[in-house]
């Protein structure tokens, strides 16, 4: 969620004009919009598309239509009740999901639409691993800036979403270039139905030094962000209990766990924990135990709109064309080249339904981006010879 505003600084006024400072304070305009931006990424922050439609038009008709009465307490310890219209607390157009509220102190304020919070971040040169290419979407730069708000505050999260709808990657792109590597450190841990908590404990641990007896923490007085992928894979044991969840959550509730060479308990300092899961419906997956769950600030990311994935698609064939130097006649097809992947991917999953007898018939957007990967393996030289021919 947002970050609670500071106080008022001090000032030389009576007593009797500093409670009504104080008043005006609590109810200051941008208090309210705060508050509805916390409530839409915090409570609500874990439903899918169809939920977030229903959010949006429940706080629209609660702030459009509805008088509330707000009670306040001054300093002298006497409350003040008032009617008041929210009228002004949420932006008029598009969703509440679409925009982000700061306060007077930053450098912008009021809503503003994440579309224009793009981060910058330079990794187009030639030289650039296109698994590590970031196309600017306002998914991107919506939970780049959410994810920004928990890591800083040390805050556990789970990341849920359909497969290939972007978790990994966003997460991958705060820790490497959102975070500043002399603050934070960074490992990663992938679950599987086999993963051991000491293999899990062994891959955190390799991040750590003694700070003192008993104590264990990141080097160079750093943060480490555990990114745990796959969360949901454990099994249960013979005992219904799944032990390596159970270590994430002592992890996570009391900064401490019984090391693997030592029985006593060891306190681990400044680490915190963000994990991804994907929304698939397998009955043989357990569920996330409540216990561990509720340590956890849940935010769900949706699938990728079309725009967005045509967006992703031409933004990386026409960085692959330019920076590897292919003719204006191949530039020129890239729109049509993006068209026609989009409507072979869109009818076979349409056609190509998985049944009992071909259950490989389940396509994303991974197969989407092996194709993409596959005209990246184009060479200038091979194209110019093709047109030259032509």
């Amino acid at each position: 969620g947002a970050m609670p505003p500071a106080r008022p600084p001090p000032t030389s006024k009576s007593k009797e004009e500093e409670e009504e400072v104080l008043f005006d304070f609590v109810h200051a305009d941008w208090v309210q919009p705060l508050f509805f931006f916390a409530i839409v990424w915090s409570v609500c922050a874990s439903t899918d598309g169809a939920g977030r439609s229903k959010v949006d038009a429940f706080l629209r008709d609660l702030c459009f239509t509805s008088v509330v009465s707000v009670r306040a307490e001054r300093r002298n310890g006497k409350h003040t009740r008032a009617e008041m219209k929210l009228n002004n607390m949420l932006p008029r157009f598009g969703s509440v999901y679409d925009y982000a509220y700061f306060d007077q102190s930053k450098s912008r304020s009021g809503w503003v639409s994440w579309s224009d919070l793009q981060p910058s971040i330079a990794n187009t040169g030639p030289k650039t691993d296109m698994n590590d290419l970031v196309v600017p979407t306002v998914d991107f730069s919506r939970y780049f800036h959410l994810l920004d708000y928990l890591m800083v505050s040390g805050l556990p999260m789970l990341i849920t979403g359909p497969p290939a709808s972007g978790k990994t990657f966003y997460l991958h792109c705060k820790v490497t270039h959102g975070l500043p590597a002399s603050k934070y450190a960074h490992v990663l841990a992938h679950l599987s139905a086999q993963t051991l908590p000491e293999n899990l404990q062994r891959i955190v641990e390799a991040k750590l030094e003694q700070r003192k007896r008993g104590a264990l923490g990141p080097t160079g007085d750093r943060k480490l962000i555990v990114q745990i992928e796959d969360i949901n894979l454990p099994t249960k044991d013979q005992f219904g209990a799944q032990p390596v969840l159970e270590l994430v959550r002592q992890l996570i509730d009391q900064a401490a766990w019984y090391s693997v060479s030592d029985p006593d308990l060891t306190l681990v300092e400044d680490v915190s924990v963000c994990a991804a899961m994907p929304v698939v419906s397998d009955s043989r997956l357990a569920p996330i135990p409540g216990r561990l769950l509720r340590q956890m600030h849940v935010m769900h990311v949706s699938g990728l709109s079309e725009a967005d994935i045509r967006t992703i698609f031409s933004h990386t064939l026409k960085w692959y064309h330019e920076t590897n130097g292919f003719p204006t006649e191949i530039l020129d097809l890239e729109p049509r080249i993006c068209d026609a992947s989009l409507v072979v991917y869109e009818r076979v999953c349409a056609r190509l339904r998985p049944t009992p007898a071909y259950p490989q018939y389940s396509f994303s957007l991974r197969d989407l981006r092996r194709v993409l990967e596959g005209m990246c393996l184009q060479t200038a030289e091979d194209v110019m010879d093709f047109v030259d021919s032509a």
